[in-house]
């Protein structure tokens, strides 16, 4: 198609008649017609075509006054760039199938081997050789992480070799080696123990160690974006999971932001195509069908959407179901390009293929996929996944100009698969739940920046993420249930995760970029039960990747073969103890309060072996100073070091919220442990609407999804009154202020969490409020008659 290059941002499609609008760039919103000598311009909105018009009429005019001399000139730069891309070495290309393999172990070394042999031959040095090189020296491997993981590792291994040191000095005193039992406890305390170790070590790198890595680019990290190669540039495909979300309040947002970005990217010269995979679409009624494929068409979105679970004897694997609906979607875009490579004739001289040959196959090889579905797929639009894949969730926000950033970094770095952005937070309802919230998401995205940019292995989090189509296509396998190859395990929770490992399995690399500057936004929990439903997502997918259901271990053993996977993978093993540390923080908050329970009766009542028992006193008195301590008063410091804006205000809010993470995160040890050791626990969907509530309507709802902490806390408190009071026996009477301390905050966050977390619990709806009142009054009426 031909282009009027107006600036390296601006590309005006030309159409040879009024006939091919049909067929244009849509996102371009404008296309000059050859036959009638026209600019046509089109909006979404009639307000806003005339703006549109005269913005490119700017730019119009300010082309042709810049001379024919400087347009020439900067044509013949991007000309120059697509022949400089065209004839450069076959792995700066990186996307076709039998280049692969080049990707695959060493590349340092090879590229060494490679130099040394063509300098033995020449004398001199392939460019394509310096080429590989200038960029290695421009992304280094950072060693500040794995000096840091090191000095944890450290740390961990020094507290329990003090431990056994006790062990050894008593029994060289008595003799009796029945203490040496005590060594079995070793693996979980080192597990539970090596994250509190890491955060120790983080937070003195954080104070005094290098921060320069934040504003650079390195193996694992972009820091900054990378200098853009316009030219010649690919089609994306924006991939877009939605279930039964509301279609006005959270689709059409997302849509809307997408669509800013895709006239951003096909205004500079490439395409989008958005392909929503929608599990919820044959699921709801007729009438809201309609509407959601209306609003698919209206804006040129495609969509593919199978059928629910027991329909017609269809299965949809998984928990959570996000993996299955995905892999629909590509099973079926990938059968398409099957059929269209049978289908499609030999380029001849006399009839050249062109778009319009291709449609057309297209549409007939999607109806040929479809119809092999019998009726149990829905698709429509162009279903064909490109080089690149943006994973976004259905609420959040795009940034406007971020394509040709992702497709200048995977065209640079072919060992790339997975380009994962920092993102920011999109608030909908303001209240103190969601900014508390919001503000401990910021935190988080921001911790991992700097330990990635130091040199940790970069997380996929599953949106927000640029991926790479044949790398992804890399990674499938044969599911043993179906038969029907994969790429996203339906056998996972954490299937970003199992991907992740798989990627970097095959020596790919996972990247974290923040040269977006937290503009891909995406929304938060509205609710503390919301929150909670997360976090026990994460502890369920963590147990299970770590180990089977207890009744497997018989004939399968307790770890997973994932896990093993993961142990035994190329990965760096820094970050393996990462990883491992992360993976049983979560262990370490769900054993919380069962421990605390215990050490109450054995600290309280005294018993005789408590030489060799750590009381939860000291455990709690080492939390305080770690976690709202050490580590805030870090991050605070991190924040002015990297001259983050408004420092002050952040170094407050960080102050402001430790009550508030106190109860947060001591009060959802029991709902994590139930997680961790339960596969009978319900789970939903994140809710991405406001759903306003009062003080009466969230009574019922706190007693049914938490009355089992809340009876048995309750009983805790009943007990720690009673055990106490005069009424227990001297002997096992409970005195001791460090026994009290750890129970009673134990306890208080866990009565606490569904009502101080609550925001809608302090609500008093009027209309509810006379209610009660009148019922009220009547029943006293009542009884006093």
């Amino acid at each position: 198609m031909s282009e009027l290059v107006i600036d390296e941002n601006t590309r005006i499609q030309i159409l040879d008649s009024i006939e091919l609008l049909a067929r244009a760039r849509k996102h371009q919103y404008a296309a000059f017609i050859r036959s009638e000598r026209v600019l046509c311009v089109w909006a979404d909105d009639v307000d806003m075509i005339v703006a549109a018009a005269e913005t490119l009429e700017e730019s119009l005019v300010h082309f042709v006054w810049r001379g024919e001399a400087e347009n020439a000139k900067h044509n013949q730069i991007l000309l120059l760039d697509v022949e400089k891309r065209k004839g450069s070495p076959p792995q700066w290309d990186g996307v076709r199938e039998s280049e692969k393999p080049k990707l695959v172990g060493p590349v340092i070394s090879a590229l060494e081997d490679i130099t040394l042999a063509y300098h033995n031959e020449t004398g001199d040095e392939d460019p394509s050789v310096q080429q590989m090189k200038d960029y290695w020296r421009e992304r280094p491997v950072m060693l500040i992480a794995p000096l840091s993981d090191a000095l944890s590792l450290i740390l961990v291994m020094t507290l329990i070799g003090l431990g056994l040191r006790t062990l050894v000095k008593e029994y060289t005193l008595d003799g009796k080696a029945t203490r040496f039992s005590l060594i079995i406890f070793t693996p979980p305390l080192f597990c539970i123990a090596s994250y509190a170790c890491m955060c120790v070590i983080g937070s003195i790198f954080q104070i005094l160690g290098p921060i320069r890595q934040v504003t650079q680019k390195s193996r694992y990290f972009s820091g900054i974006a990378p200098k853009r190669t316009m030219g010649d540039l690919p089609h994306i495909t924006v991939q877009l999971p939605v279930y039964k979300e509301s279609l006005e309040e959270v689709i059409m947002p997302t849509i809307e932001s997408l669509k800013k970005a895709i006239t951003t990217y096909e205004r500079q010269g490439g395409s989008v195509g958005v392909l929503v995979c929608d599990d919820g679409l044959q699921l709801l009624s007729q009438a809201e069908a309609d509407r959601r494929r209306r609003f698919y068409f209206n804006n040129s979105i495609a969509f593919v959407a199978r059928p629910g679970h027991g329909v017609d004897g269809f299965v949809r694997k998984g928990r959570f179901k996000k993996a299955g609906n995905m892999n629909f979607a590509a099973a079926l875009s990938l059968r398409v390009e099957e059929i269209m490579d049978d289908i499609r004739p030999v380029n001849s001289v006399d009839h050249p293929w062109n778009d319009i040959d291709e449609n057309k196959i297209y549409e007939h090889a999607l109806e040929m996929a479809l119809a092999e579905k019998e009726g149990k797929a829905w698709a429509e639009g162009n279903i064909r996944f490109g080089e690149i894949i943006l994973i976004i969730d259905s609420d959040t926000r795009v940034p406007e100009d971020c394509f040709a950033d992702a497709v200048t970094e995977m065209k640079e770095s072919p060992e790339v698969a997975i380009i994962q952005h920092m993102s920011g937070v999109m608030q909908v309802a303001n209240h103190f739940f969601e900014n508390g919230v919001a503000h401990f998401t910021r935190g988080i995205q921001h911790a991992i920046s700097y330990c990635c940019a130091s040199g940790e292995v970069a997380p996929f989090v599953g949106h927000n993420a640029f991926l790479r189509w044949s790398a992804l296509q890399e990674c499938m396998s044969i599911d043993p249930d179906d038969g029907v190859s994969k790429i996203w395990s339906e056998d996972h929770v954490s299937e970003d995760f199992q991907i992740a490992v798989t990627l970097q399995m095959r020596g790919y690399t996972v990247r974290w970029a923040t040269y977006s500057g937290g503009e891909f936004e995406e929304g938060v929990s509205l609710t503390c039960d919301d929150e909670l439903n997360r976090w026990q997502k994460y502890a369920f997918g963590c147990s299970e990747l770590l180990f089977h259901p207890i009744r497997h271990w018989l004939y399968k053993g307790p770890i997973t073969p994932l896990f093993k996977q993961f142990v035994w993978s190329n990965i760096a093993v820094h970050s393996k103890f990462t990883i491992c540390g992360y993976i049983f923080s979560y262990y370490a908050i769900a054993c919380a309060w069962f421990l605390s329970v215990a050490n109450y009766f054995i600290a309280g009542f005294d018993r005789k072996f408590c030489d060799r028992y750590l009381p939860s006193w000291e455990v709690n008195l080492v939390c305080i100073i770690l976690f709202v301590g050490l580590c805030n008063v870090a991050f605070i410091v991190l924040r002015y070091r990297l001259k983050i804006p408004d420092c002050s205000k952040l170094a407050f809010d960080q102050i402001k919220w430790v009550p508030f993470f106190s109860i947060f995160f001591t009060g959802m040890s029991m709902p994590m442990s139930a997680a961790l050791f339960s596969h009978l626990v319900g789970w939903s969907t994140t809710i991405k609407t406001v759903e306003k509530s009062n003080f009466f309507l969230q009574l019922p709802i706190i007693w049914r999804r938490f009355w089992p902490q809340l009876v048995f806390f309750s009983a805790c408190a009943a007990m720690m009154v009673v055990t106490s009071s005069p009424l227990m026996p001297s002997g096992f009477r409970v005195h001791n202020i460090e026994v009290y301390v750890p129970m009673g905050i134990l306890t208080a966050s866990h009565l606490l969490y569904p009502f101080a977390l609550n925001p809608w619990f302090l609500s008093f709806s009027v209309g509810s409020y006379f209610t009660l009142q009148n019922t009220l009054m009547l029943t006293y009426h009542i009884l006093q008659f």
